[in-house]
């Protein structure tokens, strides 16, 4: 039905059947290479931003293995910390236990200390 329409139309206008048949094949051919252009220029964009995403990944990977060392590193030296201060808090506490068995009207410095000075 198209056809005919399309036909009876081009008759009107007076162009031939073969001039149809060969405007109609070069739109098609145009169409064809116009379609195979955009899905190659889409594949290609697919591919770039594929490798893009790629290499934002392995960038996040690096940063959170980095992190992942630092804060290893952090508790590390944290517990370290903790366990030198409870050491000289301990130390603090028995000097502090000296001091308080010593009479209050004593004087700190010990004989040793007085031959130190001379």
């Amino acid at each position: 039905m198209i056809t005919r329409f399309v036909l009876f139309i081009a008759g009107l206008l007076g162009i031939g059947v073969v001039p149809l048949l060969a405007g109609t094949f070069a739109l098609s051919v145009a169409g064809a290479g116009i379609y195979g252009l955009w899905k190659g220029y889409s594949w290609a964009s697919a591919q770039c931003e594929t490798a893009s995403l790629k290499a934002e990944i392995a960038e996040l990977k690096l940063e959170l293995k980095t992190q992942k060392d630092a804060d290893a590193e952090e508790a590390s030296a944290t517990a370290e910390l903790a366990k030198e201060k409870a050491e000289l808090e301990q130390k603090v506490s028995a000097y502090e236990d000296k001091l308080s068995k010593q009479p209050e009207n004593a004087c700190a410095v010990t004989d040793d200390d007085l031959s130190v000075m001379q």
